[in-house]
C-alpha cells in the first residue's frame, strides 16, 4: 500500500533518511525545504518498505526502498503525476520505472561522490566566490552547455528560471580565470545533514587547468565547517562511488 506521509511522522523519515545519509541528501533536503507532504511511503505487512520524495520540478527521488515490488508499487503510484527525472540507484530507478509503466526513456550511468571533512585534498582558492546578478549572461552561457553536453533534458522551469533563482538564493560559486568566470558549481539541494552539489563545469578552453579541484576544494573547506558531508555525481567510470541512474 502507497500513501502520503503525515506532517506526523516527519521526524520518523528523517530518521530513515538519516540511515544512509550520504545517499539520501536530494530527500533530506527536500524533506527540510518542503516537509514530509513531498513524500510518499510503501508500508507492506505493516513494515515501511520505502519512500519517494516528489520534488516540485517533475523530481522523483526513491529513498531506502526494500526489494522489487516496494519499488513498484511506488512506481504504480506515479502514474497519475508528471515524473521528469527519477535520480537513484540503478536496480531501484529500473523497478520505479517498470511500475510506472514508462517508456523507454535515455539513462544514465553516474557514480555519486561523497566528501568528508576527513576527504578534503590541499586544493584551496580565495577567489572562489558566490556569483551574482553581473554573472547572470555567463552562468546562462555555462548552464546551457552543461545540459547540452550532459544530453540531459533542461530543468522543466526553463534555465533562465532556475539559474535566476538560485542566484537570489546565493547557491551559485563562480571562480574567475584570466579575467572571465571558467567555473561554476551550484548548491542543488542543502539541509543540515550535508549538500548535493550538480551544475559542476568549467569551459572547455580553461579545462586541464585544475580550476574544478581548486574551485571544489575552497567549497568543500568552507561548507564542511558547518555541515557533515557533500555529494555530487559524475560519470560512470570516473573514479569509485555508488552507483546511480
Amino acid at each position: 500500500m502507497v500513501g502520503p506521509v503525515p506532517p506526523s511522522k516527519a521526524r520518523h523519515l528523517e530518521a530513515l533518511l538519516l540511515g544512509r545519509p550520504a545517499d539520501h541528501l536530494l530527500a533530506l533536503a527536500g524533506l527540510a525545504e518542503h516537509g514530509p507532504q513531498h513524500f510518499l511511503a510503501c508500508v507492506q505487512d505493516g513494515e515501511l518498505a520505502g519512500v519517494l520524495y516528489l520534488g516540485p520540478d517533475g523530481l522523483a527521488v526513491p529513498a531506502a526502498v526494500r526489494g522489487r515490488e516496494a519499488a513498484r508499487e511506488l512506481g504504480a503510484a506515479l502514474r497519475q503525476r508528471e515524473v521528469r527525472t527519477v535520480v537513484g540507484e540503478r536496480r531501484t530507478v529500473g523497478e520505479l520505472l517498470a511500475g510506472l509503466r514508462a517508456p523507454r526513456i535515455p539513462a544514465r550511468d553516474e557514480r555519486l561522490f561523497t566528501a568528508t571533512a576527513d576527504s578534503m585534498g590541499p586544493y584551496v582558492t580565495p577567489a572562489l566566490r558566490v556569483a551574482t546578478e553581473r554573472d547572470l549572461p555567463r552562468l546562462l552561457e555555462m548552464t546551457e552547455a552543461y545540459y547540452r553536453e550532459r544530453a540531459l533534458p533542461p530543468p522543466p522551469e526553463g534555465i533562465e528560471v532556475q539559474v535566476r533563482a538560485r542566484l537570489a538564493a546565493g547557491r551559485i560559486r563562480v571562480l574567475e580565470h584570466e579575467g572571465s568566470v571558467a567555473f561554476r558549481v551550484d548548491i542543488a539541494a542543502e539541509s543540515p545533514h550535508g549538500v548535493h552539489l550538480d551544475c559542476i563545469y568549467t569551459r572547455p578552453e580553461y579545462r586541464g587547468r585544475t580550476l574544478a579541484s581548486l574551485g571544489l576544494g575552497q567549497l568543500a573547506r568552507s561548507m564542511l565547517a558547518r555541515i557533515p558531508r557533500i555529494t555530487a555525481v559524475a560519470e560512470d567510470g570516473d573514479g569509485a562511488g555508488s552507483g546511480r541512474a
